[in-house]
């Protein structure tokens, strides 16, 4: 308990910073349950939304509000959130939430995150009073982008669980299972191990840079199966680890060749994964390396990672975020040949001495049979370790 409050103290702190340098008198969280559209509420009240939209009404200095509005999101805050008990209201979070704006008086200064993500009702209603309402979605991402050691120990875990999770698909990896089997194997180990919201694709048939949700094909004995493993974990928080795995030795010599160098573009991406470089620099260099080789990259060659899925910072060419000790990115380009492709991905801690890969397994070989060899090794260290 006495970590959730210094971890509560943490935020709460940051936010009081953050209402200093953009001038605001308060502020106002809301979210969904749709992954990608959670950070809000979740950072600011450690509390996952079951389905429905949620609101946070922070003043200076002061202890949030936090407003569900029905039963079932109301019981599940008061058992998982560290706002206390006499600050969680149960009603219309809109209503309520401008109600709470009111009280402010006239011309002040809010700050909303993410207001252009808000249904037209919602923002109709916040928007038709006296306050100025301040987007603050790019300072309040910034200043949340490094971790505390609360939050990196969470990722740390999910990491560990998504490498786990990789076992039990080698494990299972055999011609003629499906892709669903072996997705749905995944995803039910990961539930089972305390995982929360799952995004867990794959592909097994060309071309290999674009991952799916599994469908019912069959393996083959010569086969390349991509499996991407990102969730969030028993704390909330994300992690990703991509894979390729090929079933047979020297199999697939074109997608090999891609391998080869999605590892290579990763590790010059990695490089620049070190205080005072720039989220751009990082972009540049995966996707300067791909093309170098004569390939052409499918999307973005990764994002930063935390209490969402992306944590808000895409690494893209336009993005001038520098890079801080303690940020967390995955680095996944994917990589597209004239007739197939690969997708492949790890994810790093950004500390003084250079990058940490919080999934670092399975990258010596993506032959199946060496991938088996490995977790046989790993196995035997762990006997021997205990």
């Amino acid at each position: 308990m006495k970590t959730y409050v210094t971890e509560r103290t943490r935020r709460l702190t940051l936010m009081n910073t953050l209402m200093d340098q953009e001038n605001l008198d308060a502020l106002i969280f809301t979210s969904s349950a749709v992954q990608t559209d959670e950070v809000a509420i979740k950072y600011l009240t450690n509390t996952a939304l079951l389905a429905r939209r949620a609101f946070a009404f922070m003043q200076k200095d002061e202890m949030p509000w936090f407003v569900l509005g029905t039963q079932d999101e109301y019981t599940n805050a008061k058992k998982t959130s560290w706002i206390p008990d006499d600050h969680i209201l149960l009603g219309n979070p809109v209503e309520k939430t401008v109600q709470m704006m009111a009280t402010l008086g006239s011309g002040k200064r809010i700050g909303i995150y993410e207001p252009d993500n808000l249904p037209v009702a919602v923002y109709n209603e916040l928007f038709k009073g006296t306050a100025e309402l301040v987007d603050i979605t790019l300072p309040m991402t910034i200043l949340r982008a490094p971790k505390s050691p609360f939050e990196i120990d969470l990722i740390r875990q999910t990491s560990l669980l998504a490498i786990h999770s990789m076992d039990h698909v080698l494990e299972h990896m055999r011609a003629g299972v499906t892709e669903r089997e072996l997705i749905g194997g995944a995803e039910g180990y990961l539930i089972a191990n305390g995982a929360q919201e799952l995004l867990v694709m794959c592909a097994s048939e060309g071309p290999h840079a674009f991952i799916h949700r599994p469908q019912n094909t069959k393996i083959n004995d010569d086969s390349v199966f991509i499996y991407s493993c990102e969730f969030s974990g028993e704390g909330g928080y994300w992690t990703q680890l991509a894979r390729a795995i090929f079933l047979k030795q020297d199999c697939a010599p074109e997608i090999y060749a891609l391998y080869e160098v999605a590892k290579a573009a990763i590790r010059h991406g990695a490089d620049l994964l070190k205080p005072g470089s720039r989220v751009c620099d990082v972009n540049n260099a995966i996707i300067g390396y791909i093309e170098g080789q004569g390939y052409k990259a499918g999307h973005w060659a990764g994002h930063a990672m935390g209490a969402d899925l992306g944590d808000g910072i895409p690494i893209t060419s336009e993005s001038p975020i520098e890079i801080k000790e303690n940020m967390v990115f995955t680095l996944h380009p994917n990589i597209v040949s004239k007739d197939d492709g690969i997708f492949y991905g790890d994810t790093y801690l950004v500390t003084k001495t250079g990058p940490v890969n919080l999934t670092s397994a399975y990258n010596n070989s993506p032959y199946l049979g060496d991938m088996l060899q490995e977790l046989k090794s790993h196995r035997r260290q762990i006997g021997r370790d205990k």
